[in-house]
């Protein structure tokens, strides 16, 4: 920690020389910020504090000479910064003479001393609740046909919606809200989504790789939405290119206006060119990254993305040659820096592929595929689809430029006040297109990303008044995270669905800014020249311009104005409603009762002591403590929430690892391995997430006795040394009744 603060003061001091000596404003920026940041990290970690909790686990007694293993549970609710050092000191006692130890010391006078072992276990993640219930939430996990994620959210591809309760979604935890995408259910996590996506794949099974071939031959039903849904999804992998070779161009810029570099130099030109490449070949990586949405071999899509710019077609395009294939005339335009005319080829490509591998011999199925693919995109694509796709492109960037010069400052105050509305509905990604090519050609974009950068950080401010002047726990937990995440990261659906869109004054406050802040970049005429890799305050940098600095001053304006207006509005508009304190008083206290481990029965019948059953292994405890049951039913359900571990093949015993780490045996009759399967029914298989009630097996009871084998039932915890307390719940239960509190 001290070698870092000592390179961390290094690096600060020579931005500070490095403004000294050229006395260029971008330094001192750099200097303030980078100077400010460690009270901003400190601020944040003295309220992560308020949110972490330690637990310890482990035995409250032992016999002499055992180990006993405690394990003390660092938790942090938002996952900040765990940074420091956690003291505490452990006293233990022997009860057989009185006395006490603390630390690792022993008292003199003791004969012997408990050995104590330590563990520490960093939290566990704060998504395994939501993890827990994500199979109910999605109508289990066969109704999802795929599975992925996105920068704020989780997206589950479901084929029932009828068994989706929106309204439990949104308040399942670590969601900030939820919504429909056609047949695709969102749900909002924020910056966290890459971790979310990893717990939940892992504790249900769900993966991205989970593409079921329903998934390709689905017909979705055609809307707007879906429509911008899928260019964006066609677009977003190759926005990481330009968000990159953008900045190149930035720190080109920054780089002549101190002296570092010189126009003239062979640096500059390798640099100009390596930040037009991502622009150039745009076709090819768009080409990809669509035949991975679609289905088709992802380099057949970047060939066809190559063929529009081969410096062959290329030549003959810039000197106007006439061009046919198969007597076809052939529309002559050039495609770099093009995004329609690659998506319009591949999408259909890819069912003329689908076609050839389903309908080809297997043995020649490598060639005539990729071949006879090929072979058609041809004309197809050059005298068709490429030809729409370019003009498609050119007139939807010439409407938004005409709207942008035909309304001036008011369209860009319009635009930004709205764009929340547009990021609500995912109307935003309908601009992809058009930055694009404007960012191409002319080379600089002045309504899109300065309405983005306002509107995010207004966001952001919303959420910090919501903040201050709530005072609901729950309210405060949400919004201040979110609004870190929308202003510095420009991450707005966690405040913007977590707080925004919660309370229509706070929407209403931020809108109100937006037309402010975007009516101030209008009228300054304030124009972006690359793509930001974050829209929030980085987004900035991007508005630094070759003439100077003023554009960027000016939008430093917008913003603060936009930010300031926002954040008025929101304390006078915003009013908590008494019942948000109310439900959250309940929901803790409810939580409270959740927190025991409840064991329901999973079979209907009478429970009885373990000791009563008639096989000693399980009578007397060696396979761990539990019940016995005397089923009166030959169904068996999940007690718990968990995860299939183990499944005999003669099915007579199911192996369950609960959701709190229980480890279930569930041994159905004795002896019963002996039938093979046989008056067996499984519903179940290894692997399998499983929610309490969920049918898991049927069984026989008149077969199994016919064949002379009982059908007591006896279910143990294996691992029943790690929880201190178990209460059983004897007598005659149902299925679902409580059965077992460990």
């Amino acid at each position: 920690m001290k070698n870092a603060r000592i390179v961390y003061g290094i690096v600060v001091g020579l931005v500070f020389i490095g403004y000294i000596y050229t006395t260029y404003f971008y330094f001192l920026m750099l200097f303030i910020m980078s100077s400010v940041f460690p009270f901003i990290v400190r601020l944040l970690l003295q309220i992560e504090i308020s949110y972490i909790q330690i637990d310890f686990e482990g035995s409250t007694s032992s016999k002499v000479g055992k180990n006993i293993i405690i394990s003390s549970i660092v938790k942090s609710i938002h996952r900040l910064l765990i940074s420091g050092t956690i003291e505490y000191q452990l006293v233990y006692e022997n009860t057989s003479i009185k006395c006490q130890k603390r630390k690792q010391y022993c008292k003199p006078g003791m004969a012997k001393c408990f050995k104590l072992t330590r563990r520490i276990i960093m939290a566990t993640s704060k998504y395994d609740e939501l993890a827990k219930v994500v199979p109910e939430l999605v109508g289990g996990v066969e109704n999802v046909s795929y599975f992925t994620h996105c920068v704020t959210r989780l997206r589950f591809d479901i084929k029932d919606k009828s068994k989706i309760d929106l309204k439990k979604v949104k308040k399942a935890p670590g969601v900030k809200g939820a919504q429909w995408s056609g047949n695709q259910l969102q749900m909002i996590i924020g910056g966290g989504v890459e971790e979310a996506f990893e717990v939940v794949s892992n504790a249900t099974g769900l993966a991205v790789s989970k593409r079921s071939s329903d998934k390709i031959n689905e017909k979705k039903k055609f809307t707007p939405s879906t429509l911008l849904e899928f260019i964006a999804g066609c677009i977003t992998p190759v926005v990481l290119l330009l968000i990159g070779t953008g900045m190149i161009k930035i720190f080109m810029l920054l780089a002549t206006m101190s002296g570092l570099i010189s126009a003239d130099s062979s640096t500059y030109n390798v640099l100009s060119f390596v930040s037009d490449s991502a622009f150039y070949f745009l076709p090819v990586f768009v080409g990809f990254a669509t035949a991975t949405k679609v289905g088709m071999t992802p380099y057949m899509g970047a060939l066809l993305g190559a063929m529009l710019l081969h410096p062959n077609f290329t030549a003959l395009v810039a000197a106007g040659k006439a061009i046919s294939v198969f007597g076809i005339p052939v529309y002559t335009a050039s495609y770099g820096n093009s995004i329609f005319p690659a998506i319009l080829m591949v999408y259909v490509a890819s069912y003329i592929e689908r076609f050839f591998k389903k309908h080809s011999p297997e043995v020649l199925r490598s060639i005539l595929v990729p071949f006879l693919t090929i072979l058609i995109m041809i004309p197809i694509g050059l005298c068709v689809l490429a030809p729409l796709g370019d003009i498609i492109g050119v007139y939807f960037s010439k409407a938004i430029i005409w709207i942008y010069k035909t309304l001036g400052f008011i369209g860009v105050a319009l635009f930004t006040g709205l764009h929340p509305l547009l990021v609500m509905t995912g109307m935003h990604h309908g601009m992809s297109p058009y930055l694009v090519a404007s960012l191409s050609n002319p080379g600089y974009e002045g309504l899109a990303s300065p309405a983005t950068v306002i509107d995010n950080i207004n966001i952001g401010a919303a959420a910090v008044a919501v903040a201050l002047k709530s005072k609901s726990k729950q309210t405060k937990t949400t919004a201040i995270p979110s609004a870190i995440t929308a202003i510095i990261g420009g991450v707005t659906e966690p405040a913007l669905f977590g707080v925004v869109l919660q309370y229509k004054t706070v929407l209403a406050a931020t809108m109100i800014g937006g037309f402010v802040g975007g009516a101030v970049a209008g009228l300054a005429k304030c124009v972006s020249y690359a793509f930001a890799g974050s829209y929030g305050v980085f987004g900035l940098l991007t508005f630094v311009s070759k003439d100077g600095m003023f554009n960027l001053y000016m939008m430093l304006l917008a913003v603060l104005i936009g930010a300031v207006v926002t954040f008025v509005f929101t304390m006078i508009l915003y009013k908590e409603n008494p019942e948000d304190i109310e439900e959250e008083e309940s929901i803790e206290i409810l939580a409270e009762d959740n927190e025991k481990n409840i064991l329901l029965a999973p079979i209907t019948g009478k429970v009885k002591s373990l000791s009563e059953c008639k096989d000693a292994v399980f009578a007397e405890g060696t396979l761990g403590n539990g019940v016995i049951i005397e089923p009166a039913e030959g169904k068996v359900y999940a007690p718990c929430n968990g995860k299939i571990t183990s499944i005999f093949d003669t099915l007579h015993a199911i192996g369950i690892t609960a959701s709190n780490g229980a480890e279930i045996l569930i041994h159905i009759g004795m002896d019963t391995v002996k039938l093979n399967g046989q008056g067996f029914k499984s519903h179940i298989k290894i692997g399998d997430t499983i929610t309490k009630g969920q049918l898991l097996m049927e069984f026989d009871i008149d077969f199994i006795k016919g064949k002379g084998f009982e059908v007591t039932t006896p279910v143990v915890i294996s691992n029943s040394e790690n929880f201190t307390q178990m209460e059983e719940m004897l007598g005659t239960k149902k299925h679902g009744d409580q059965m077992i509190i460990l």
